[in-house]
């Protein structure tokens, strides 16, 4: 049986825009747009997830997203955990992630 891993993320990315809120080629930025935006975070999330100590390293993941005319976007990030006290298993089930 496959566990499903369900997430409330805040997210702050950067992402390169061109002073009217277009990428380079002419497709809409990032933040292009005011609606409200689904993203999907994929990859191996249980050794990021088990990374919880003093220095935990990045993940490589794949954040993806669905643009203005419903084309899936991805991006290549890299993921880890951050945090203290939310980070400890005692106290949240997920720690806060850091997207870079």
């Amino acid at each position: 049986m496959k566990k499903s891993i369900l997430c409330s993320i805040c997210l702050v990315l950067a992402w390169p825009l061109l002073s009217d809120g277009q990428q380079a080629g002419g497709r809409p930025g990032l933040f292009g747009q005011d609606e409200l935006l689904a993203i999907q975070i994929s990859g191996n999330l249980h050794p990021l997830l088990d990374d919880r100590g003093d220095n935990p390293a990045y993940h490589s993941m794949t954040l993806s997203y669905r643009g203005a005319d419903s084309v899936e976007i991805s991006i290549p990030i890299d993921i880890k955990t951050r945090g203290h006290f939310r980070k400890s298993k005692d106290n949240c089930a997920y720690p806060p992630l850091l997207l870079n």
